[in-house]
């Protein structure tokens, strides 16, 4: 069959002049690229209809569901989140009742919003050595279940952003002996599948509804994705009007060319999944010789765990037990090395590959890491000789990278002058103490969050838990909360406050504190830290230089003790 690239651009060599839209009439008008614009164009004679499809838009579909292995694929061009709302839409009816992972993305949440659904929570642990949140695990689902009365749906994330699979065969299994779908947020499996030392996808796995971005892990344009649809639990029907309503009626044929590219490359070439593979193992074999930066999946994973629990192409590098940040990795990768990482956090970055990288693309970032490795040891060691356990070495270890050589003779000549700078700085500091004290005052209590020492990667890892704990923390229904009147607060004074807006770091978009949730001191201790390691927070602004948050008006209707839900102290909301 022709590829619907092959279509475009012979449709564009004839001579049918368009009396039709786009506006730009198929000519490279101001800036727009020629061989763009010829391309584009809308639902013409011969070119079908996505919402109606009944000739090629039709037979790419049929494709499409063969290779993953469902009954049913529909194209999006949306991104997965139109493909999220209408899956979660059609599969759980007006004001029902959906367990979802709390690690799931914001247009979840967002058609929790539009349906009016109530929300539990199943919360997933986190893998100690490096700190990325783990898959729900089956266990974890069926003692929420066991727990939780309603449960009309359930949807996970797998892979998670770190590259985490979920035992979706066993949840799958789980779900249906209930009689209710499972949903899959597979948006970074798109390559599943297409090769055995992958996992087989969550379509063949048995899951319900799986939402698939094609542009994150195949060779295709952003906003390209797939909906794969299996069983019976799910009313085709619904699911097709609601994706009437949440996507454009005037799909992209550049988006939709994309996703058939992408899909033939990766059914008909596997050769390209073959040197993925070769060039992933050899990167993990030279990074296994860092000890400072950890790296995770190890060269030592066995090649079951990709196919059971583990994705490829999701590289993490982790700096817990060093004492830079994940954001001054980031920005040394960048702004010296001219590498672009996916995502980073308070202590790892992570970077994607897929089968479009190039040998060079691996080797650059294994020789980058390495470097940065062995500086970071070397300067470490002689932090710990200084005795300045409180101090960062970001600015000694990524500030001295042309000077390595000479920088011993500069630090034994600098030695006697720093040690009298922080005699004279210890006698001013004790003088200010005494003073604050006289004024009732703590250090503590003035010292800035930026200027607090950093805690322990342990340390940090129980306060990010204990901020998504559901343990001890109110909530006001989601749906309920979201249209109630805001104020802004600063961010020091809104403990105990109800939240008016999504709290999280983006990339992944996973939220800290949801619309209606109390925001508590371990909360205000993580955010802060995000601030202070120089990660964009969203829903954190300043006025002032003072950084705050919106929260409910006191005063707003529906905010009273009857209003308030108690979550109990299981691991699942009882309703956000």
């Amino acid at each position: 069959m022709e590829t619907l690239f092959e279509q475009l651009k012979d449709y564009g060599g004839e001579e049918i002049y368009p009396y039709h839209m786009p506006g730009h009439k198929r000519r490279a008008l101001g800036k727009m690229p020629e061989a763009l614009a010829e391309l584009d164009i809308t639902e013409v004679e011969g070119f079908d209809n996505l919402h109606q499809p009944e000739g090629i838009l039709k037979e790419m579909q049929q494709y499409a569901a063969a290779a993953y292995g469902a009954e049913d694929t529909y194209y999006l061009v949306g991104g997965s989140t139109c493909g999220i709302l209408s899956a979660v839409s059609a599969a759980i009816p007006w004001e029902g009742k959906l367990l979802i992972a709390r690690n799931c993305h914001k247009s979840v949440f967002h058609a929790a919003y539009l349906r009016r659904l109530q929300l539990s929570y199943v919360y997933p642990d986190r893998l100690p050595d490096v700190g990325i949140p783990e898959a729900v695990t089956a266990r974890q689902v069926q003692e929420a279940l066991d727990r939780e009365q309603g449960i009309q749906g359930i949807l996970i994330v797998s892979p998670t952003y770190e590259g985490r699979i979920a035992e979706v065969e066993e949840i799958a299994q789980i779900a249906h002996s209930r009689g209710i779908p499972l949903i899959v947020d597979e948006a970074h499996g798109a390559h599943l599948g297409f090769h055995p030392a992958f996992f087989q996808g969550s379509s063949r796995a048995g899951a319900d509804l799986v939402i698939t971005s094609v542009h994150k892990t195949l060779p295709a344009m952003t906003q390209a994705a797939l909906l794969h649809v299996n069983g019976a639990l799910v009313d085709r029907r619904m699911l097709r009007r609601f994706l009437r309503i949440y996507q454009s009626s005037s799909p992209s044929y550049v988006l939709l060319a994309s996703i058939d590219n992408a899909l033939r490359l990766a059914a008909e070439q596997e050769i390209l999944f073959r040197q993925m593979v070769d060039n992933w193992n050899r990167m993990l074999d030279n990074l296994s010789e860092c000890r400072s930066l950890k790296i995770w999946p190890p060269a030592s994973l066995p090649p079951r765990e990709y196919q059971t629990r583990q994705d490829i192409g999701k590289l993490v590098i982790s700096v817990q037990g060093t004492e830079i940040t994940g954001q001054e990795l980031y920005r040394e990768l960048l702004e010296n090395y001219n590498l672009q990482m996916e995502m980073v956090c308070d202590s790892y970055v992570l970077a994607m590959f897929t089968i479009a990288d190039t040998v060079q693309g691996y080797e650059r970032l294994t020789e980058a890491l390495l470097e940065l490795d062995s500086r970071i040891g070397q300067l470490e060691g002689r932090q710990r000789s200084q005795a300045e356990p409180g101090a960062r070495l970001s600015a000694q270890i990524f500030g001295m990278r042309d000077s390595l050589e000479s920088g011993a003779q500069e630090e034994k000549a600098t030695q006697g002058e720093r040690a009298a700078q922080e005699e004279k700085a210890a006698q001013e500091e004790k003088a200010t103490q005494g003073e604050r004290a006289e004024q009732g005052e703590s250090v503590e209590q003035r010292q800035k969050p930026a200027q607090r020492e950093r805690a322990e990667p342990e340390a940090e890892q129980k306060a990010e838990q204990k901020a998504q704990s559901p343990e001890s923390r109110d909530s006001i229904p989601f749906a309920e909360c979201w249209d109630l009147p805001v104020e802004w607060t600063p961010l020091g004074e809104a403990v105990g406050r109800y939240v008016g807006e999504f709290i999280n770091i983006y990339p992944p978009g996973i939220p800290i504190l949801v619309p209606g949730e109390r925001l508590e001191k371990a909360h205000l201790e993580l955010i802060e830290q995000y601030l202070a390691d120089g990660l964009q927070v969203q829903g954190i602004s300043a006025r002032d230089s003072q950084p705050g948050l919106e929260v409910l008006n006191s005063n707003a209707h529906g905010i009273s003790a009857a209003s308030v839900q108690k979550e109990p102290e299981t691991g699942i909301s009882g309703g956000v």
